[in-house]
């Protein structure tokens, strides 16, 4: 059975989930490309949700979940 959806991005929505729920030691930022974290941490959400749906291939809520993460982590 082929999946239309790329491996990478399935691959970091897992690794969010998993770390939003507290069933893993891995932080979101180890999956994520560091030019997007530097533009979250920014406060340029647009550019960062931009750059990781081309960069990962995410859809837009999810990547903006990631960002929105992101920020609250780092108090942006």
């Amino acid at each position: 059975m082929t999946s239309s959806h790329d491996p990478t991005a399935l691959e970091l929505q897992v690794r969010m989930l998993a770390a939003a729920l507290g069933m893993d030691d891995v932080a979101p930022e180890d999956a994520i490309p560091a030019e997007v974290i530097d533009l979250a941490r920014a406060g340029k959400q647009i550019p960062a949700i931009r750059l990781l749906r081309k960069q990962r291939g995410l859809g837009l809520l999810a990547a903006k979940r990631v960002i929105d993460e992101i920020e609250r982590r780092s108090g942006a």
